[in-house]
């Protein structure tokens, strides 16, 4: 279908796109063919349930092709229409050890993102809470400024 024109992030009859497709067989050079190809969406969504490639793959047990969209980029905590991610897809699908990786590598991420966020200064690296409803404004906004103070 590529070569007779067809755009890169095509719908198929199915919903889903040849990346799609690819993932959930396991076609990893095919799947290489259409991730080097400009205007790729490694996270498109399909039309009829919102899932990406990596959540067909990780559904199929496809390790190998959650590798390759994994190294383009999928974001592992994209969800679909039901806030399922791939890694629920691996495991409503009884596929534990790739469901346990997939949860292991999400919480890396998202681990890494909040040093990343703190050492930037865009935001705290963990949520700060403050007993607010036992304080008057005064000494809420002496715990404010002390924990702001703490920060900076």
């Amino acid at each position: 279908f590529l070569e007779w024109g067809a755009p890169i992030n095509y719908l198929m009859d199915n919903g889903a796109t040849p990346l799609h497709d690819a993932a959930r067989r396991g076609k990893v050079e095919v799947m290489k063919l259409l991730l080097s190809k400009r205007g790729i969406k490694v996270d498109a969504a399909d039309e009829v349930s919102g899932q990406t490639p990596l959540m067909t793959a990780a559904g199929h047990d496809q390790a190998e092709a959650v590798e390759v969209l994994l190294s383009r980029g999928a974001k592992l905590d994209k969800t679909d229409s039901r806030g399922r991610t791939a890694a629920d897809y691996a495991r409503l699908q009884g596929h534990t050890a790739l469901a346990q990786t997939l949860r292991r590598r999400a919480a890396r991420a998202a681990a890494e993102a909040r040093r990343q966020r703190a050492a930037e200064g865009t935001a705290c690296a963990e949520p700060i809470l403050l007993p607010a409803a036992a304080m008057s404004p005064e000494e809420l906004a002496a715990a404010a400024d002390s924990v702001l103070s703490e920060t900076a």
